[in-house]
């Protein structure tokens, strides 16, 4: 499926090939999906940085990126649910990665909560964010 993707010559590019399954529905998922992934390997900093996680590097991230987790709906009153990002935090603690909770809304608006991510990124500048984005967090960042 990767080759036939590869010999594709669509003239399309990645924003359009998204923008073009958003209006409907892809008949062959398994080839959209290889196409997707030849598109975005395509962009040279994608293909280096897939090629720098298969050849094992590592890059010290300690004093470089600021982690934010984007908790999903309910985080405050459902805490059981994993929506308030707990063990994601723990993990990225344990490999001494500095992280916090994007502190934005339980159920907050879209536009709301976007502000206040907007908020947070520019608190950490200087440093790459990392925005983590659980469930209803991705709708939240996409919008900031």
């Amino acid at each position: 499926m990767l080759q036939r993707a590869a010999k594709d010559t669509s003239s399309l590019d990645l924003s359009q090939l998204c923008a073009a399954w958003n209006r409907g529905p892809t008949p062959e998922i398994d080839f959209g999906t290889a196409l997707l992934y030849d598109r975005v390997l395509r962009r040279a900093e994608n293909r280096a940085f897939l090629d720098a996680v298969l050849c094992g590097a590592t890059v010290p991230l300690q004093d470089s990126v600021s982690f934010g987790i984007v908790p999903g709906a309910f985080y405050h009153e459902h805490k059981k649910t994993g929506a308030d990002g707990a063990r994601v935090m723990d993990v990225l603690r344990q490999l001494g990665l500095g992280t916090e909770v994007v502190p934005v809304r339980s159920f907050g608006r879209v536009e709301e909560n976007a502000a206040i991510i907007r908020d947070w990124l520019g608190r950490h500048e200087g440093r790459r964010p990392a925005l983590i984005a659980l469930s209803k967090g991705a709708a939240d960042c996409k919008t900031a």
